[in-house]
């Protein structure tokens, strides 16, 4: 950073990413993304510290991920935690989510993830326990870490 990478327009029917990363991906000082299917990626682990997310479908996705100082607003799922097989396929691999001082703002969803997620020094409304298979969304803080 700093910079901006910016779509016109979040199409949730089309995968798009701004940033997309293998393994160990750490964006920082002054990132804005706005208006992607997927904000962030890593298929592996991933920081985001001083960042910017908005107007995404899924803001941040990473297994596992850490966010730090950074702000996320009017995205439907605005930090994702992922899951993943191992092996065979057959055994899931949940991966953890930090969120340290950090501010969410009019996402539908702010944090969602599989393992409690750990939110310090952080603004957020709601929180999703994700499950497989997938139960619907309740609704309010659903891991109890935001209110």
């Amino acid at each position: 950073g700093p910079g901006t990478i910016r779509r016109t327009v979040a199409d949730p029917n089309t995968e798009s990413y701004g940033i997309w990363g293998q393994q160990g991906t750490r964006v920082q000082d002054g990132v804005i993304l706005e208006n992607w299917r997927r904000g962030f990626l890593s298929l592996g682990s991933g920081k985001l510290i001083d960042v910017s997310i908005s107007g995404s479908v899924i803001g941040a996705n990473g297994a596992p991920l850490r966010v730090l100082g950074s702000s996320f607003s009017g995205n439907e799922f605005a930090v994702y935690g992922a899951e993943g097989t191992k092996d065979s396929g057959l055994h899931y691999t949940f991966w953890s989510c930090r969120v340290r001082e950090s501010t969410f703002t009019g996402n539908d969803i702010d944090i969602s993830c599989y393992r409690a997620p750990k939110v310090t020094d952080t603004t957020c409304t709601t929180s999703w326990h994700t499950t497989i298979p997938e139960t619907p969304f309740s609704g309010g803080d659903e891991w109890g870490v935001c209110n």
